[in-house]
């Protein structure tokens, strides 16, 4: 084996593992096929070596049937901080462990009670699945899968654990609130009868209701009785109100006579002024009369003047002075232009910059020394300067770089599973296992054998 940080799997034991009764894999840290027929385990074998990682992949049919139980024995072996380790986990599955109950041993033997959690972060990433994500069935690019990608890269893994926490939580403060509700109506009403401060005596006193409806019929004909005595009470006071109001009408009517009388000694003495403003009129008439004659005798003396010249001066001069408007507009235009032209020029050098800083700060991440010239914006990945899909790039490049992404996201486990290897032609097989040998990668791939193929695996390299 390489002496890379990070482990491997050197062997692994099957045993009735859904259709599998027994398996044995002496891989010591080798990348492999899984080749048979379909039905022939290859699955059901993957399935079985990643549960020691990931039992998320796992379902609660797993014993094959027939037998009580099924195990699987994985040897991991490798190095940490440059120093030799090696591991041994069990996985057991049963009727009460459906799921499967792991143990982990270190290579003295003794169990490791945190668990493999403790000792790796696994990350179940399928390369193919991540690739296809950019685009649709039909093989058009899918934005939203695009920008799905980008998102993976930038997050690196979907905290599913956290979500479920959140909804616990919800459901938590949801409770909490309602009983907070209940306890303060509870305070309340404590409260209440603490303060309430009944004698004894008042409790006997008060503790037989009283009948009402006797006294409310009595109480009905005291009503009755009122409203007629108030009725007669209304009856008298509209009278002698009607009364007061002719009386005032009355008075009313004398004082209305005494303002004509005086109205008519107004006007009598208007009419004496209109006369004399007659007499005024008429002698202004006489005047205007003969300024009316004076003005006649002018305008047979004088010719009216033609106004055609002033208008003429007066339409240049408007629209010399509209075409100077114009001109002042186009100069005001184009130095604006100039202005905008140089600050778009300034914006696009500063997004340049960012972009550049973007792709160092990503360069210099743990993924990015990885996937060497693998970039992104918010749409989309690229991959050295041109977009990350099948159209672009060639399937080698695709295969590469979806290769070192689940590099990056595996770094203390050096294994990577293909499960679908149909999806694989041969040169890009090979190009997935050269790959995974570059970079000290254990590569296991599920491959369709022949008809009748029995399950068996085929190693790609020779020990180490």
């Amino acid at each position: 084996m390489k002496k890379e940080d990070g482990l491997k799997i050197v062997k692994a034991e099957v045993s009735n593992f859904k259709n599998i009764s027994h398996a044995t894999v002496d891989a010591e840290g080798r990348s492999f096929l899984v080749v048979g027929a379909n039905g022939a385990g290859k699955s059901s074998l993957i399935q079985a070596i990643m549960a020691a990682f990931d039992q998320r992949g796992v379902g609660e049919y797993n014993v094959k049937e027939g037998t009580e139980y099924a195990r699987v024995s994985l040897d991991l072996k490798g190095y940490f901080n440059g120093a030799a380790t090696g591991y041994t986990v069990e996985v057991t599955f049963d009727q009460k462990n459906k799921r499967g109950r792991i143990k982990v041993y270190n290579k003295d033997g003794e169990v490791v009670k945190s668990g493999i959690d403790s000792i790796l972060k696994y990350i179940s990433f399928d390369v193919f699945d991540f690739i296809r994500k950019g685009r649709t069935a039909t093989g058009k690019p899918s934005e939203p899968g695009m920008r799905e990608q980008v998102d993976i890269i930038k997050s690196l893994l979907p905290d599913t654990e956290k979500v479920q926490l959140m909804a616990v939580e919800s459901v938590y403060k949801e409770t909490y609130e309602e009983r907070t509700l209940d306890n303060r109506r509870i305070d309340q009403l404590k409260a209440l009868i603490a303060n309430s401060k009944l004698s004894q005596e008042e409790i006997e006193k008060y503790s037989v209701k009283v009948d009402e409806a006797p006294i409310l019929a009595d109480y009905g004909k005291v009503e009755k009785a009122i409203a007629n005595f108030e009725k007669v009470e209304r009856g008298v006071k509209e009278r002698e109100d009607i009364i007061n109001n002719n009386l005032a009408k009355i008075q009313n009517i004398q004082s209305e006579n005494i303002q004509i009388e005086e109205r008519i000694s107004q006007l009598m003495q208007q009419i004496e002024n209109n006369k004399e403003k007659i007499k005024t009129i008429e002698s202004d008439n006489v005047l205007i009369a003969e300024l009316t004659e004076k003005g006649k005798q002018w305008l047979n003396a004088n010719v009216k003047p033609d106004s055609n010249e002033v208008s003429q001066r007066l339409a240049l001069a408007r629209e010399h002075n509209a075409n100077h408007a114009k001109v002042a507009d186009f100069s005001r235009a184009y130095e604006e232009l100039n202005s905008l032209q140089q600050e778009s020029e300034k914006k696009t050098l500063k997004l340049q910059q960012l972009k550049d800083e973007k792709v160092t700060l990503f360069q210099k991440s743990s993924i990015g020394k990885i996937v060497n010239g693998l970039t992104f914006d918010d749409d989309r990945l690229y991959y050295n300067g041109k977009p990350f899909d099948e159209q672009t790039q060639p399937k080698s490049v695709i295969i590469g770089v979806g290769m070192r992404i689940a590099m990056a996201m595996n770094p203390e486990l050096k294994v990577i599973v293909i499960n679908d290897g149909s999806l694989l032609d041969n040169e890009s097989l090979s190009t997935a296992i050269k790959v995974a040998n570059k970079y000290g990668y254990q590569l296991i791939v599920e491959v369709v054998g022949n008809k009748d193929e029995s399950l068996h695996v085929e190693y790609t390299e020779e020990n180490n």
